[in-house]
């Protein structure tokens, strides 16, 4: 039946009795034109944005730009290595004055502990901290800890994770839950803690990916 309907069709669109839903065409230069017409929901069909225009202005909104605190702190969960401490390193050059870099142990390996080095030396002060995200209790404790004072948390990266690279005949629920929590209940707990210290946060930011659940 289905491969009898797909026929049907595909002779009434080479026929021309069904047509394509009819696309609404911005160039570049309109961008933002398309996208406040997406969110409206006036559409029916495509928005395509074209690039045929040999030059486009842009205009930049500089009052929106992303911008840290010196008297600020910001926390970087899966901050001690690779993806996290390049994450750090942009916000010390950003100019954050305080940067709590967590993962489970707490502590740098080499290359984590020379960039550390690196941003103190720019004049970010440096925070070490051993943090299981998947544990509220250590979760809520930690943003307690920097909910005020001098440089009270302003911000939150997440980026840990847990990497257990499998073929996806290999992967079982036991490893997909080991990848998914540090994400999710991480995610969760790190949510929780902010609202119940009350801390106006200027962003939180999710880092994941499928690639860590399938490889």
């Amino acid at each position: 039946l289905f491969r009898q309907l797909l026929a049907e069709v595909e002779a009434k669109v080479a026929a021309g009795a069904y047509k394509p839903l009819e696309a609404s065409r911005f160039p570049a230069s309109r961008a933002a034109e398309a996208m406040r017409m997406l969110s409206r929901a006036l559409h029916i069909g495509k928005v395509i944005v074209t690039f045929d225009e040999p030059s486009v202005d842009i205009e930049l909104d500089l009052a929106a730009q992303f911008a840290v605190s010196a008297q600020a702190s910001y926390l970087v969960t899966g901050g001690l290595k690779g993806f996290g401490v390049a994450i750090a390193d942009w916000l010390s050059q950003k100019g954050a004055g305080t940067i709590i870099l967590a993962n489970r142990s707490g502590v740098p390996d080499a290359e984590a502990a020379a960039a550390i080095d690196i941003m103190e030396q720019r004049g970010t002060r440096i925070v070490r901290a051993a943090l299981d995200v998947t544990d509220a209790a250590a979760v809520d404790r930690l943003i307690g800890e920097n909910a005020a004072g001098d440089a009270p948390l302003r911000g939150i990266v997440h980026g840990a994770a847990v990497i257990e690279d499998a073929f996806v005949s290999q992967l079982d629920a036991g490893k997909i839950d080991r990848v998914l929590r540090p994400k999710i209940a991480g995610g969760w707990n790190l949510h929780v803690a902010v609202v119940e210290h009350d801390i106006p946060l200027d962003f939180f930011v999710n880092f994941s990916s499928i690639a860590q659940v399938i490889g």
